[in-house]
């Protein structure tokens, strides 16, 4: 996926994604779809994928990646 981002084919990725999920665990592709979000600077995806997580308990609540995002997006008060 990182290959695929930094050679600017974020499409393939996501294509990549969408075929590595059939069958997979849920929570590492979810892993990888907030990786690529934030990697593509989609933070209000990210942010929700981080905070879909921690509802899940996937992710702790003060997970810094949350943090990060919400900074990008100019979220101070929520940060």
């Amino acid at each position: 996926m990182q290959a695929y981002v930094r050679s600017g084919e974020t499409g393939e990725a996501r294509e990549w994604l969408d075929a590595l999920d059939r069958g997979r665990n849920p929570a590492e592709i979810d892993g990888l779809r907030q990786l690529l979000a934030m990697e593509t600077g989609e933070m209000a995806e990210a942010a929700r994928l981080i905070r879909a997580q921690i509802a899940n308990r996937q992710r702790g609540a003060g997970d810094l990646s949350l943090l990060r995002a919400l900074l990008a997006l100019g979220r101070l008060e929520d940060a």
